[in-house]
């Protein structure tokens, strides 16, 4: 979620067929297992998933960073479970996600904020944007819109089509802001 800027609904969304297509300029193959096996130790790798915003069924471009592609096959190649297409990516369900976020903001202290918890899958979405809008070539407002499947006005969605390849372009310049440091 850091790297992606996805919200909740989309990241429990995510299914394998759609973490392999967004890997096509990485690899041919359609079996996640090969994919696994060809892909685990690259260190290049940004795919680029084509998502549907649930809260406003808006379609949108993001991206992730190489560290999460790689932390992700190393989930998938850990993972028991049998994985087919249209399995879920990630096998957590809503509850059991948000308890992991109030847990980790419980054993960080981090108390409240009015009614909400400090500490949730939101802070990363605003983090993402932050980030974004930060140094010498920020992307504007539009792009980490755009990344973050938020809506256009009907004016904007009419003359402006989002280019992924340029969106791609942008956003790689900004994956060391968007990666969690290895403090070893």
């Amino acid at each position: 979620q850091v790297s992606s800027g996805c919200a909740r609904r989309e990241t429990l969304n995510l299914t394998i067929r759609d973490f392999i297509e967004s890997l096509s300029d990485y690899t041919d193959s359609r079996n996640i297992y090969e994919i696994i096996k060809e892909l685990k130790h690259n260190k290049e790798v940004v795919p680029t998933f084509k998502l549907t915003r649930q809260k406003t069924g808006n379609t949108y471009y993001t991206f992730c960073s190489p560290e999460a592609v790689m932390y992700i096959l190393a989930y998938l190649e850990a993972d028991n479970r049998v994985l087919k297409l249209d399995s879920p990516l990630f096998s957590i369900s809503e509850r059991v996600f948000i308890t992991k976020y109030t847990e980790l903001n419980d054993k960080l202290g981090l108390g409240k904020k009015g009614n909400h918890r400090r500490f949730r899958s939101h802070m990363l979405r605003k983090f993402h944007a932050s980030n974004l809008m930060m140094g010498e070539n920020p992307l504007t407002l539009d792009e980490i819109d755009s990344l973050q499947g938020r809506s256009k006005d009907k004016t904007h969605r009419s003359y402006f089509m989002d280019d992924p390849s340029l969106l791609k372009q942008k956003y790689m310049e900004y994956i060391p802001v968007l990666t969690i440091p290895n403090r070893k």
